[in-house]
């Protein structure tokens, strides 16, 4: 795996701010309003950027897939401005369930404590 340099890790974190931001005071959506990037990360060439999103309620994720799907070429365009790219990336947005995964594990060694005591101790 090719090591990131600190320019990659800095655009990326340029990027990811530079989204939310936009999603909060820019695009004016209400289904946006609690979205939130959790990572961003650029291919090799920095012509493409994988943003993970996720929402605090999830109830409204299918409304908010749609709505970012809506504005993504709208928020490329603000990230060209404010971060004066040459080249600015296409942007992909993925749904970020490390969250889900994470609380699915906790559930299951809960299960597994329960069933079998002697690993609590």
């Amino acid at each position: 795996m090719a090591k990131k340099t600190f320019t990659k890790i800095k655009l990326e974190e340029r990027i990811m701010n530079e989204i939310n931001s936009s999603f909060r005071s820019v695009v004016n959506d209400p289904s946006l309003q609690f979205v939130s990037i959790t990572k961003v990360v650029l291919n090799g060439d920095f012509s493409e950027a994988t943003c993970s999103w996720d929402t605090f309620d999830d109830s409204k994720r299918g409304d908010a897939k749609k709505a970012i799907i809506k504005v993504a070429p709208r928020v490329r365009g603000i990230i060209s401005q404010k971060l004066e790219l040459r080249h600015t990336p296409k942007l992909n947005f993925v749904y970020d369930d490390q969250f889900v995964c994470e609380q699915n594990i906790t559930e299951l060694l809960n299960g597994v404590k329960k069933n079998n005591p002697n690993l609590s101790k």
